[in-house]
């Protein structure tokens, strides 16, 4: 005889199978979620007239996509079209220049580079990621 007290076959099997259940549908959920949550990162960002050097790059494991590129069209003139066509596709406007639509958040930075033209860098992050 063992050191090991006895143990009832049939309940363990029961507390086996339904731990093999549970981690089972723990998957299953998680699975779903990842494909749902990766939607995000096919999503089309509007892009201004004009654009050259586009740059783009992405996380899915921290949640976020950048987009950055340079457009002649000056800075006001940038924020006129991302208000247009973020109000257009159903984004809502949050502070300064930010957006926001179901679990997204779209910030908007602007900067002037040498030649004059205007630097447009996009960063949408999953909300709640």
């Amino acid at each position: 005889m063992s050191g090991y007290p006895e143990v009832d076959r049939a309940r363990a099997v029961r507390l086996g199978l339904l731990t093999l259940l549970v981690l089972a549908t723990g998957t299953l959920l998680a699975s779903r979620e990842r494909a749902r949550g990766a939607a995000w990162l096919r999503l089309d960002l509007p892009v201004a007239p004009g654009a050259t050097e586009r740059v783009e790059s992405r996380s899915r494991l921290f949640g976020w996509r950048a987009l950055g590129y340079t457009t002649p069209t000056p800075a006001a003139g940038v924020r006129g079209f991302y208000r247009q066509e973020l109000a257009r596709t159903g984004w809502q406007p949050g502070p300064g220049d930010t957006w926001r639509r179901a679990r997204l958040r779209l910030a908007l930075r602007l900067g002037r580079v040498e030649s004059g033209a205007t630097r447009v860098d996009l960063l949408l992050t999953a909300v709640g990621h």
